[in-house]
């Protein structure tokens, strides 16, 4: 895919916020970025890059900790090559924190046409995978919100608590107002963003930080000052 793709596309994908890479049917690795390489190098992640010499040539292959996970992600890879059909992966963690959720989710899907490489020919044998660390959440700035949507002050504060883990009444308790008040500045925190509900919110909220995060690390631009309002 390298090839294919030219130096400024290149420097755009290793910047991206998510990992992503092309694997294959034997969970050899053709392309990865930065974020994939970040992601499978953690000691607690079950999805490891496994670094080998053949005839010459250096390869790099994906190697699950975990059996049922090593099966699950072949056969999510192989229904995407034959079939076309996409899926959803989480990975189990490793040691003391296998008891816990897992943090490294995947998304499986066919290879974009503009990324493959005509000598693979009309049926290539790999799969778009990209993986995001799902175990922490994320956290919009007040530059963010208020240059998307224009939030006051205490709307912005309302929005970073909530899509930070609280509540209503958490929030009330912990700015010292009544819970009446941020139930209405919630509702201007949805009319204003065009969100139906919160979980709408967290996914507009979502999209807008890995914009956020793929200019920030290919341009360097700095967002500009809030308004005072």
């Amino acid at each position: 895919m390298q090839y294919l793709l030219s130096d400024v596309e290149l420097h755009a994908f290793d910047n991206l916020p998510v990992g992503i890479l092309c694997a294959g049917l034997d969970l050899r690795v053709r392309y990865l970025n930065a974020q994939a390489e970040s992601l499978l190098t953690r000691s607690e992640t079950g999805l490891r890059l496994v670094r080998s010499a053949y005839g010459g040539d250096r390869l790099l292959s994906l190697r699950c900790t975990s059996p049922a996970d090593a099966l699950a992600l072949k056969s999510h890879i192989e229904s995407v090559i034959r079939n076309g059909h996409g899926s959803w992966l989480r990975i189990q963690n490793v040691g003391t924190l296998s008891a816990f959720p897992p943090t490294l989710a995947l998304s499986i899907s066919r290879m974009p046409p503009e990324f493959l490489d005509p000598a693979d020919g009309p049926a290539p044998p790999w799969a778009l995978v990209i993986a995001q660390d799902i175990s922490t959440r994320q956290t919009p700035t007040n530059e963010l919100l208020s240059g998307l949507f224009e939030f006051t002050r205490a709307e912005r504060l309302v929005a970073i608590a909530l899509t930070g883990g609280a509540t209503a009444s958490e929030v009330a308790n912990a700015r010292g107002v009544s819970l009446d008040t941020v139930r209405h500045q919630i509702r201007e925190v949805l009319r204003k963003s065009g969100a139906r509900n919160l979980r709408d919110f967290e996914r507009i909220v979502a999209s807008a930080l890995a914009l956020q995060a793929l200019t920030d690390s290919v341009t360097g631009i700095t967002p500009p000052p809030i308004p005072r309002r």
